[in-house]
C-alpha cells in the first residue's frame, strides 16, 4: 500500500513538473514569436527611419557626402523619390481601381533584408505598369514574403495561389479614408491615415506627431495578397455600431499573438496593443489628425 502511494506521488509530481515545463515552453515560444514579428514590423517601416536619417543629414549638409554612407539596396528605394514620406498605398495607375494596382509593398521590396530573402530580384521581376494579377506580376505574387509573416500564426500558402500578408498599412478611420485628399497646405481630413491610395503622405502632414500615429497593423482575418492594392494591403478602422472588435481573435487587427496586436508607428517604433484598447483611442492613433472628431459616413 505504501509503495503504491509513493508511485502515485511520483506520478503526480511528474505531471506537475511536466505541466510547468510545458507552460514555460509555450511562454518562451510566444515571447520568441512576438520578437520575430516585431522585427518584421521594424523592417517593413525602416523607410521611416531612413527618411529621418536623411533629413538629419541634409540639415547638417552631409547627405549624401557622409563618409559612412555606403550604397545599399535602399538606393533603389531612393530612386523612387519617396524620402520623408509614407509611400502611396498603391503604385498609382489612374486607369485602374486601387484593388487592381500593385500595393505599396512592391516599391519597398529593395529595402528589405536581402540576407533573409532576395526581394531585390523579386522587384526586378515586376512590371509596375500592369495590374497586380497580370503576368509577370501574378507569378511574383505567389512568392511568400518572410517580412510579412506573423510568427505566432504563420500562413501556410498554397503555391498555386497569391501569397498573403499579415501586416497592412493603416489608412485611417472609415472605409473611404484612403481616398480622402490631402490639401495643398498638408492639412489632412480628420479621418485620413498614413496611407492614401493615390499619393504620398509627407511626414510633415502628420500633425499628431510620428510617435503618436500608427503606420502598420497586424491582421489575422480576411488576409489578402501582398501584391494587391486596396483593402488587401491598406486597412482602415471601423468604429461604427455593430462592427467587429478592434483588436483580438476575429477582430479588425491582431488575433495572432496572446499579448495583443502589433502595430508600427510612423517614427519606426512598435507598440503592442491589447484587446482592452479603447476604440476611440485606437481611432485617434489611426489618423494623422487624431485629436479631431469627425463622423463616419452614414452616421
Amino acid at each position: 500500500m505504501r509503495g503504491r502511494l509513493v508511485v502515485l506521488l511520483l506520478l503526480a509530481g511528474g505531471f506537475l513538473v511536466g505541466g510547468l515545463l510545458l507552460t514555460l515552453l509555450q511562454r518562451s515560444r510566444a515571447a520568441q514569436s512576438l520578437v520575430y514579428s516585431v522585427n518584421n514590423v521594424r523592417e517593413l517601416s525602416q523607410f521611416a527611419l531612413l527618411s529621418g536619417a536623411e533629413d538629419a543629414q541634409r540639415a547638417r549638409g552631409t547627405f549624401p557626402a557622409d563618409p559612412k554612407f555606403k550604397p545599399t539596396p535602399l538606393d533603389r528605394f531612393r530612386e523612387l523619390n519617396v524620402p520623408a514620406a509614407v509611400p502611396a498605398g498603391t503604385v498609382f495607375r489612374p486607369e485602374l481601381p486601387p484593388d487592381r494596382r500593385l500595393s505599396w509593398i512592391a516599391p519597398l521590396l529593395p529595402t528589405f533584408n536581402q540576407s533573409r530573402q532576395d526581394t531585390v530580384a523579386l522587384f526586378g521581376d515586376l512590371d509596375l505598369t500592369r495590374p497586380w494579377d497580370a503576368e509577370p506580376n501574378a507569378s511574383a505574387a505567389r512568392v511568400p514574403l518572410r517580412v510579412l509573416t506573423s510568427y505566432a500564426a504563420p500562413q501556410r500558402p498554397n503555391p498555386s495561389e497569391p501569397a498573403g500578408t499579415q501586416f497592412v498599412g493603416i489608412g485611417g478611420v472609415g472605409a473611404d479614408a484612403p481616398t480622402l485628399p490631402l490639401g495643398a497646405d498638408l492639412v489632412a481630413h480628420p479621418r485620413a491615415g498614413c496611407f492614401r491610395y493615390d499619393g504620398l503622405t509627407p511626414f510633415a502632414a502628420v500633425a499628431d506627431g510620428l510617435s503618436q500615429t500608427l503606420l502598420l497593423g497586424e491582421v489575422s482575418t480576411d488576409l489578402g495578397p501582398w501584391l494587391r492594392g486596396g483593402p488587401a494591403t491598406v486597412r482602415t478602422l471601423d468604429v461604427g455600431p455593430g462592427t467587429r472588435p478592434v483588436i483580438g481573435v476575429g477582430g479588425q487587427f491582431g488575433g495572432n499573438h496572446l499579448a495583443g496586436g502589433i502595430f508600427g508607428l510612423a517614427d519606426h517604433g512598435v507598440r503592442v496593443l491589447t484587446p482592452r484598447t479603447d476604440p476611440q483611442f485606437l481611432a485617434n492613433l489611426c489618423t494623422i489628425r487624431g485629436g479631431d472628431a469627425d463622423h463616419l459616413p452614414g452616421e
